[in-house]
């Protein structure tokens, strides 16, 4: 039994300390009493992803129904028939026999500071107990799918987490159902009804959308605007903000045609004022503070509407795609300057966002030992600020202009799954190194050049010990600036549902002096971290 100490707990709000306690007894206790009682009646499997065994619910061996069964005499063989053929045709009419899934897992993260120049006990910037639950409910052509996320930050166990790391300044609810306070955070990450036959597929919720081909700069992305919370030391399930839309999916002979309707805009996320992951702007002349925005109005000429149509051939993917709708990337616009007597001036950012026209494409094939891969976008009237002379600030007018450029993006890459068992016969893993080149750029000549561009991202994976022992190396170059991450991540997988990690992440920031912000590596210069987890899957 674990005791912790009172006058410490008594510093967490109750109500949302409940509902973490809640959660808990819900996944592991709750839910499989309910859905056993309300599936008995119904017949429903219930199953736990990855586990092959499965339980019919509503037939008792010691019921009636077994007993009719011994007693088959008493009914001709014609109607057991007639009984079995109405049961077979009803369950093809509603698309097979109602399932209940789940899986899950509940994460205990530690992020760690290694600047020298602070107290040990300040080094602890993060302290997260995440509760990941996946539930799918139905039957293969019809079910609602959820992926929900649940985060608490306990400050028990040190008081100044609250201070350096916060999912919001206040409590607020998104437009895609994410609720957030300072220490909390409820993510619907997917929820959604799906409705498929044998040609069409229909989705109707919070959804993620997977376009393009790239592993980690996706030109074609054009739905889901990014999470800059811990700039990217999110997890890949976490990176993306989900987008409440209708999606229908064609399945012709050799091609697959998808459309997306977006009613409302879900903005990106920064991080607040305060945090670890704060972007701390100080230049000579002055400072800079991010404006808060929640995306743009919700109006007819704000949806978003993205078509791609994909198919194959000769072993190569690809597709053409297009949208209309909320530019994924926001604007930092400064809009006005505040002033505090004795200290710099303070820039006022504001993010914000257009409409915008894009266009589309991407490629993969497979050759040998590699993975080829491609992935390209284009805008006739993609925003962005007219130049300015920051240096001299008397002669700055506000808000900034912007103005509508053509743009493009692309990236293009390679896996290749090295062969290590030709040279180490006694390798059990699979070895991949990836390697991409990510670049983008505006046309327009006066307006200011694509924030993240020319960019070199390479990761290795490769496991030992038969499976448990998980490594990888993942590094990022900035070109412009000479600027890189190195992150080095070991782990071990007990292989029984436990797991845990530990990385380290050095971030070497320079500025470059080619915009109206230095690059983000520079702004996490002093960031250098050691992140450790450890995770159970249920």
């Amino acid at each position: 039994m674990i005791f912790f100490p009172i006058r410490q707990l008594r510093r967490i709000r109750r109500p949302l300390l409940a509902v973490f306690v809640f959660w808990g007894v819900f996944c592991f206790q709750c839910f499989p009493t309910v859905f056993f009682s309300l599936c008995h009646a119904t017949g429903t499997e219930i199953t736990r992803a990855g586990d092959n065994s499965t339980e019919v619910v509503g037939i008792d061996p010691d019921s009636s129904l077994a007993e009719t069964k011994d007693n088959a005499s008493e009914i001709t063989q014609e109607a057991k028939d007639a009984t079995d053929s109405e049961d077979s045709a009803e369950e093809t009419q509603e698309g097979g026999a109602l399932q209940f899934t789940y899986n899950g897992f509940i994460e205990w993260e530690s992020i760690f500071s290694t600047d020298t120049d602070q107290d040990f006990s300040d080094a602890n910037k993060k302290n997260e107990l995440r509760n990941r639950l996946e539930i799918n409910y139905g039957t293969e052509s019809r079910y609602l799918f959820s992926v929900t996320n649940l985060y608490l930050t306990p400050t028990f166990f040190n008081n100044d987490i609250g201070e350096t790391y916060r999912y919001a300044d206040e409590t607020r609810m998104e437009r895609n159902l994410r609720m957030s306070g300072s220490h909390y955070e409820i993510d619907f990450r997917e929820l959604y009804l799906n409705l498929s036959s044998e040609k069409t597929r229909f989705r109707l919720g919070n959804q993620i959308y997977a376009w393009g081909t790239a592993d980690v700069f996706n030109p074609t992305s054009y739905f889901n605007t990014l999470d800059y919370r811990e700039f990217i030391f999110r997890d890949d399930d976490e990176d993306k903000s989900s987008v409440p839309s209708l999606s229908a999916m064609l399945f012709m002979d050799d091609y697959t045609l998808e459309t997306v309707f977006m009613p409302v805009h879900v903005p990106m996320l920064l991080a607040p004022s305060g945090n670890f992951w704060y972007l701390n702007i100080q230049e000579n002349l002055y400072t800079a503070e991010f404006l808060k925005t929640n995306g743009m109005q919700v109006e007819m000429e704000n949806v978003g509407i993205g078509t791609r149509l994909s198919s194959s051939y000769r072993g190569a993917d690809f597709s053409l795609s297009a949208f209309h709708g909320p530019d994924r990337d926001a604007i930092f616009t400064p809009v006005g300057v505040s002033m505090t007597p004795n200290q710099t001036l303070s820039l006022q950012l504001d993010p914000q966002y257009f409409v915008v026209n894009m266009l589309g494409a991407d490629f993969s094939a497979t050759i040998n030992d590699f993975v080829i891969q491609f992935e390209l976008a284009y805008s006739p009237d993609k925003h962005n600020l007219v130049e300015q002379n920051m240096n001299q600030l008397q002669q700055i007018t506000f808000p900034f202009e912007s103005r509508k450029s053509q743009y493009f993006a692309y990236a293009v890459g390679f896996n290749y799954f090295i062969p290590l068992t030709r040279l180490i016969e006694s390798h059990e893993g699979e070895t991949v190194f990836t390697f991409e080149w990510y670049q983008s750029k505006f046309f327009e000549e006066d307006v200011y050049q694509a924030y993240l561009t020319d960019i070199i991202s390479c990761k290795l994976e490769d496991t030992y010990y038969q499976g448990h022992i998980p490594v990888s190396i993942k590094t990022l170059f900035d070109t412009r600036s000479n600027s890189s991450v190195f992150w080095p991540k070991v782990g071990y997988d007990f292989q029984n549902g436990w797991l845990i990690e530990l990385s380290y992440a050095a971030i070497d920031g320079k500025k470059d002096n080619q915009g109206l912000l230095e690059p983000m590596f520079y702004y996490f210069r002093d960031n250098d971290i050691l992140m450790g987890s450890i995770r159970y899957d249920y």
